[in-house]
């Protein structure tokens, strides 16, 4: 992997400075992907055809570090209505620090949003004490899985500006892999 941290986004480790990985081959003989970490990426509900927009959540699988951000872009995919505005791009940004997270999207356009929530995955967090709005008028709701390190944050709505403010219950460090090796077998 190149020079920098990344995540195993099958067993959820950290990698701290990428380097020569063995890889083990998975039983169901899916593909092993790795995240940069700081990376944000949206993923949508599987659609029949690319003519027939996504139904639910748009999901964000976050993988905390620096320079944390990703966009989505977004049009009708036929015709030139992007020329005259007809478009959305969101962009997302994260800032990971020792007590918490801060999640942000913003959006510019006016195409309108096919999703009706979004789902936020971070991944390497620690159980958190609270899970609020920025203006912490709300508590979202939100669920934990100790065994994957994933918090899980849902915003109701088809919007696309929001910032999510995460304070974890414990002090959490992301304990890099030691010795990661990938094996793809013989």
């Amino acid at each position: 992997l190149p020079a920098a941290p990344w995540w195993d986004t099958t067993s959820g480790q950290l990698i701290p400075s990428g380097g020569d990985v063995t890889i083990t081959p998975l039983a169901d003989d899916s593909i092993r992907i790795f995240a940069r970490a700081g990376a944000i990426v949206p993923s949508q509900p599987v659609a029949q055809t690319a003519g027939n927009a996504p139904q639910g959540a748009l999901s964000l699988d976050i993988w905390p570090g620096e320079d944390c951000g990703g966009s989505l872009y977004q049009d009708d995919g036929h015709s030139f209505g992007y020329q005259r505005g007809s478009m959305n791009r969101v962009t997302y940004a994260c800032t990971p620090s020792a007590t918490g997270i801060g999640v942000t999207s913003t959006a510019a356009g006016v195409f309108p949003n096919w999703w009706t929530s979004t789902r936020v995955l971070i991944h390497g967090a620690s159980a958190p004490s609270s899970v609020k709005s920025a203006d912490g008028a709300r508590t979202l709701p939100w669920s934990y899985d100790g065994q994957s390190n994933t918090l899980t944050v849902t915003i109701d709505g088809s919007g696309a500006s929001w910032t999510v403010e995460v304070v974890w219950g414990t002090d959490f460090t992301v304990s890099p892999a030691s010795n990661v090796t990938v094996d793809v077998g013989a």
